[in-house]
């Protein structure tokens, strides 16, 4: 479940589709326990939010930080309603993500939405 990179410490969290859109507060383990966790509305997959002083203890004090990489993960089962949702919503808010690739992939969607 974790993974160490020097002092800090990386976790992948699975959110929800609406944690994801919406934002909230969950739960997520650390290496001391588990903590709470503000999602920010309009969160994307791959997304990092930093934990300050939750990573690997120094010796003189401190501690490295721990790193939470969002994963978001949709419903198992898409019920009629969202389904048409989402349908209604792509043709009334049209979006691409890989516009930038066009021009060589050299926007991060996942740093900058905008």
């Amino acid at each position: 479940m974790f993974i160490r990179d020097g002092d800090d410490i990386v976790i992948t969290l699975p959110i929800t589709l609406y944690e994801a859109v919406l934002g909230g507060k969950v739960t997520t383990p650390t290496i001391k326990g588990p903590v709470s966790l503000t999602i920010p509305k309009g969160a994307s997959s791959g997304r990092v939010l930093r934990l300050r002083g939750r990573g690997v203890p120094h010796p003189g004090g401190g501690a490295g930080d721990q790193r939470v990489e969002l994963r978001i993960v949709l419903p198992h089962h898409i019920d009629p309603e969202l389904q048409a949702f989402f349908e209604t919503r792509r043709n009334t808010h049209p979006d691409d993500p890989r516009r930038a690739c066009s021009k060589g992939c050299r926007h991060d969607p996942l740093s900058d939405p905008g």
